[in-house]
C-alpha cells in the first residue's frame, strides 16, 4: 500500500481514500495469527453486529471471551466528544454517524457465546 501522507480532519473522507477490504484482510490476518500463536489480545473494535463480533469471536474457539459493552451515548454527548475531539486533533467524525451507528447497532446478547459480558455505565 503506498502511504499518504495528506491530513485529512474527517474521518469518513480519510475512510474512503483506502481500500476497506485490504483493511479487513490485514485486519482478520493480525487477529489468524493471534489466535494461532495463543496469544492473549483484547480486539477493541466497535463491532456493531452479532455477525461482525461472531466472524472475530470464532478465531479465538479455545479462549475465555469476554464482550466489555461501553456505555451508550446519546447524541448530545456524541455532539460534545466530536467538537473536543477537533479542537484538540483537528479531526472529527462526521454528524450523521451517530444515527447511522445507533441505526445498526445490535446488543450483545447471552446467545452470542462469551464467557463473560461485561456493560459499563456512565
Amino acid at each position: 500500500l503506498e502511504k499518504q501522507h495528506e491530513k485529512i480532519s474527517d474521518y469518513r473522507n480519510a475512510y474512503s481514500k483506502i481500500d476497506s477490504k485490504i483493511v479487513d484482510k490485514l485486519f482478520f490476518n493480525k487477529i489468524n495469527d493471534l489466535a494461532n500463536e495463543k496469544v492473549n489480545c483484547i480486539v477493541n473494535a466497535t463491532n456493531l453486529t452479532k455477525k461482525r463480533r461472531r466472524k472475530i469471536r470464532l478465531r479465538f474457539n479455545d479462549y475465555f471471551k469476554i464482550a466489555l459493552i461501553m456505555p451508550e451515548l446519546n447524541e448530545l454527548e456524541f455532539i460534545k466528544r466530536n467538537l473536543n475531539r477537533f479542537e484538540k486533533n483537528g479531526k472529527k467524525l462526521p454528524d450523521s454517524l451517530f444515527h447511522e451507528m445507533t441505526a445498526i447497532y445490535e446488543e450483545v446478547s447471552v446467545d452470542e457465546e462469551f464467557e463473560l459480558i461485561i456493560k459499563l455505565l456512565l
